[in-house]
């Protein structure tokens, strides 16, 4: 389906997922492959907006990952944006307001009515300058979801776990901050660079330190790192702090 053209409102842009990048690619793809108009496939009704795919599909044609796919979809299923048909086969879905979206008719521009688009435009572009600083503004709690959203769906199970088990230590010791939160794109990228760019060893280096730092957490020489960021930026001295063989203990690391 690579001939026509689909219509996308500036409203668009005040859309909960609009600043979520693969909410708003996956919904703008399906915007673009979804059936302009009724008919049937392999005994398969379909109508006008309907889409007849799969998640495999899908993922083939975007670069996303099926699991990304399939968590996508149902976000927006949940925000009314799409339904999706039980079926054996494939993945039917319905894109909801198609209609509000798409028009069936092609309006012109005639020299008739040229001083009304002309008013029309001046009057979205104001409408559009005011969108702009009102969003610069204010980012909504639903943005900010989505987008932790996106990042967890790609991230590596071994660095959320590195990270759940630091946080578990720290309250252990007592020592985790109000309002801490661990999984956070700041702490499972501190941990992941940490055992990937700077080259650190888990079994070899990471492991046995981060064992000792917390069997002897709060002593004498001890140096203080409260985050995955903190242990990045210091790691030359914890590494350092337990070369030294200081034994005391008082709590152990469990990744």
């Amino acid at each position: 389906m690579s001939n026509g053209f689909i219509t996308l409102h500036r409203k668009l842009t005040q859309w909960e997922w609009y600043t979520a990048p693969n909410h708003m690619f996956l919904f703008s793809h399906l915007l673009l492959i979804a059936n302009y108009k009724d008919g049937s496939w392999r005994g398969i009704n379909y109508r006008r907006g309907d889409v007849l795919t799969s998640l495999e599909h899908l993922a083939k044609e975007t670069g996303l990952s099926v699991r990304n796919v399939r968590t996508i979809l149902k976000n927006l299923e949940k925000t009314g944006e799409i339904k999706r048909k039980p079926t054996r086969k494939l993945t039917h879905l319905s894109v909801c307001k198609y209609d509000t979206y798409q028009s069936n008719g092609i309006q012109g521009d005639t020299q008739a009515d040229m001083k009304v688009t002309l008013k029309r435009h001046e009057s979205d572009n104001k409408q559009q300058v005011n969108n702009n600083k009102q969003l610069n503004k204010n980012t909504s709690l639903s943005e900010q979801s989505s987008d932790v959203a996106d990042w967890l769906e790609d991230a590596e199970e071994k660095y959320l776990v590195l990270c759940e088990m630091f946080y578990n230590n720290l309250i252990l010791l007592k020592a985790v901050k109000k309002n801490t939160n661990w999984k956070t794109k700041t702490w499972y990228n501190a941990f992941r660079l940490l055992l990937t760019t700077d080259g650190v060893d888990y079994e070899k280096e990471f492991k046995p330190v981060m064992n000792f730092y917390f069997k002897n957490y709060g002593k004498e020489f001890c140096p203080i790192a409260e985050s995955p960021v903190s242990i990045r930026t210091k790691w030359n001295k914890l590494k350092k702090y337990y070369e030294r063989g200081n034994t005391q203990t008082q709590g152990s690391f469990r990744p």
